[in-house]
């Protein structure tokens, strides 16, 4: 089986290096691209055909919310996983409306990052539920994984199906 090709976009050079160290230990996963900006994920995408985009919200000339919108209106076929700082239920059901599949947050855990590719990489090779019915979050410091059972609607503005961060 070839390995799970990923592009990492993330304008921190310093998460995008832990990230390419941790994934590239696993066998059946490569990196074939890092980006710094939204411009330039989009390109990536378009020339490289990932397999699985982990995308950050908040990025220079087009922010991650409007990335993943532009690649779901192309059709891209990849499983695109928002990994961010940001924890706010606002962000969270911007990226699933706008059709993430999974949402973790940066202190999720390595862990639970690993369990989110895994489980996105199924749903994208087709032996998961289809994409618009379910995705997968992670907003707990903790590393929880949550799935938000429902469609997500368009007009939704809340996010009443995901539980809010735990403290600790």
């Amino acid at each position: 089986m070839s390995p799970l090709k990923v592009i990492l976009a993330d304008n921190h050079p310093a998460v995008r290096k832990n990230l390419r160290l941790l994934l590239e230990s696993e066998r059946d996963i490569e990196v074939i691209a890092e980006t710094n900006d939204g411009l330039e994920t989009i390109r990536a995408v378009q020339a490289l055909q990932p397999d699985l985009l982990v995308l950050d919200i908040k990025m220079p000339l087009m922010s991650g919310l409007e990335v993943l919108q532009y690649l779901r209106n192309e059709k891209h076929p990849m499983g695109i996983l928002i990994l961010s700082n940001h924890t706010e239920q606002l962000y969270v059901a911007a990226a699933l409306r706008l059709g993430a599949d999974a949402f973790l947050t940066k202190s999720a855990g390595v862990e639970v990052l690993l369990e989110a590719i895994r489980i996105v990489q199924q749903r994208v090779s087709g032996d998961r539920v289809e994409r618009s019915a379910r995705a997968l979050v992670s907003t707990s410091g903790r590393g929880g994984l949550f799935w938000s059972e429902s469609w997500v609607d368009p007009d939704y503005s809340g996010m009443n199906a995901i539980p809010a961060e735990k403290s600790a």
